[in-house]
């Protein structure tokens, strides 16, 4: 058998094996995929390739008698190389379009996140989970200092993702403001604390 066949084939057999755990979310047997995707291959080499699949990591077996899982390194392989993203239709497209021009009262990057997640929900009737970015990992535009009082100074962040945050930093001396003349070292002390 060529080398070529053989890729097709475990890539078939991945997809159809991911599929049918997607569904029913019990571990798969080679039977199975035979007669559930009508796979032009005995239950015996569909066994052997899911056997190769378990090997090269894309697949395991939760006990001796099971079927087989797909693993992370399964997963990640379906969704970067078998899905095919589905194109949405003009009317879903136009939707969306009118959901965001209902919102343009949207100032901040979070409600545009949880705008987006409604719409996402919508269209998928699915759950959503968004995670905003940490500012951490992003870098700061912008960072502006404002003494309240002695003992305190107001750090407005603006960050290159939209996001702006603050906090107010306290000091028992009044030297607080002497170390926004050396203003790495005061950052560094701030960012943990409130990134």
């Amino acid at each position: 058998m060529k080398n070529k066949e053989l890729e097709l084939r475990k890539k078939k057999i991945l997809e159809a094996a991911i599929r049918s755990y997607i569904k029913e979310m019990v571990p798969v047997g080679s039977s199975l995929l035979v007669k559930k995707y009508n796979l032009n291959w005995s239950s015996a080499t569909v066994r052997n390739i899911m056997a190769q699949l378990e090997e090269d990591g894309y697949l395991r077996q939760p006990h001796t008698s099971a079927g087989r899982i797909p693993t992370d390194k399964g997963y990640r392989y379906y969704v970067d190389n078998i899905i095919r993203p589905k194109k949405l239709s003009s009317q879903e497209e136009s939707s969306i379009r009118q959901q965001y021009k209902r919102s343009k009262g949207i100032e901040r990057l979070g409600e545009f996140i949880e705008k987006t997640t409604h719409i996402i929900c919508a269209i998928t009737q699915q759950a959503a989970l968004v995670m905003m970015p940490s500012m951490a990992f992003g870098t700061f535009d912008k960072i502006n200092f404002f003494r309240l009082d002695q003992s305190r100074v107001l750090v407005v962040f603006f960050g290159s993702l939209g996001m702006i945050r603050n906090v107010v930093i306290f000091n028992q001396t009044d030297s607080s403001w002497i170390c926004l003349k050396t203003p790495w070292w005061f950052i560094t002390s701030c960012c943990n604390y409130m990134l």
